[in-house]
């Protein structure tokens, strides 16, 4: 199972690194937003930069962490996953 989140977190990393991109506007505005929030307890605008800059590294790893082990879940046979007759009752509600 480990090894099993570990690869698909590599492939969840690389496919949301792909919508994070320097000059991507959404990138650039959180990143700008970030700077200017650590900007008073930061050594200087760059330090303050480098952090945002790892904020939202460290955001896209928990994410792709988090997707990973949604897949290991969705894929694993057995209890984890719900039986057909329950989620067939759920979409009904829906």
């Amino acid at each position: 199972m480990g090894h099993f989140i570990a690869e698909h977190e590599k492939v969840h990393s690389f496919l949301l690194g792909l919508h994070v991109q320097p000059g991507n506007w959404i990138t650039s505005e959180t990143v700008t937003d970030l700077t200017a929030a650590l900007a008073a307890k930061s050594s200087g605008v760059p330090a303050a930069a480098g952090r945002a800059v790892g904020i939202v590294a460290g955001s896209v790893r928990l994410q792709a962490y988090a997707l990973s082990f949604i897949d290991a879940f969705i894929s694993s046979p057995g209890p984890v996953s719900p039986p057909f007759s329950w989620s067939r009752r759920c979409a009904d509600f829906r």
